[in-house]
């Protein structure tokens, strides 16, 4: 047997060059279906986060009002541009309700307010944050609001932010119309809340 090992190598006994070849071959297909398995994954992931998004408007209804700050009415939904958290006084006083928005969530993430009411948005967060009408990505459950209507001069009417609100910068919005109205933040569409208007 040593004899043997020593004249052919231990190459030639497992069948010579072909093996090394074919051992290439498994790793190669080996190293195909985990990419596969991994891109799959992933798909999976995002088709199930998509689901979920998309269930904003029935999930949302389920929950209770949580405590609500009221405030004097901030910037108007016309400065959407330009919102920052710089308090205006009205001679009106309508109530204003803050929703912060973290890396958690927003918070309050479902508030009951009065028709005519303004909600105001605060991202307390490191990072944008884009608080929209429900459902992503069109942002059509408002009436009247649309993603599509986002730079154009139907902006200031439509429930959404239209951009990321960057850390401290808040934007406003007035609700008129009386119903439960999801939201979502488009930048991280797995959080999302409720604007109750009684």
């Amino acid at each position: 047997m040593e004899e043997n090992i020593n004249e052919t190598g231990p190459v030639e006994e497992l069948g010579g060059e072909t093996s090394g070849g074919e051992n290439k071959k498994v790793v190669s297909k080996i190293i195909i279906i985990l990419v596969v398995l991994v891109v799959l994954g992933a798909v999976y992931m995002f088709a199930r986060r998509a689901t979920e998004s998309g269930k904003i408007g029935e999930s949302a209804k389920t929950e209770q009002p949580s405590e609500e700050a009221v405030v004097p009415e901030t910037t108007p939904p016309a400065a959407a541009e330009t919102a920052t958290s710089t308090p205006a006084a009205t001679e009106e006083s309508a109530n204003s309700v803050i929703i912060t928005h973290t890396d958690d969530g927003f918070s309050p993430s479902t508030v009951t307010i009065k028709q005519g009411d303004t909600i105001t948005f605060k991202n307390d967060g490191p990072t944008p944050s884009w608080p929209a009408s429900a459902k992503h990505p069109d942002h059509t459950v408002y009436p009247g609001s649309d993603i599509a209507k986002c730079a154009t001069p139907e902006q200031a009417a439509i429930f959404d932010a239209c951009r990321g609100l960057q850390t401290g910068e808040s934007w406003s919005f007035k609700f008129d119309n009386v119903g439960t109205w999801n939201y979502h933040d488009h930048l991280s569409p797995s959080q999302f809340g409720a604007i109750v208007v009684e």
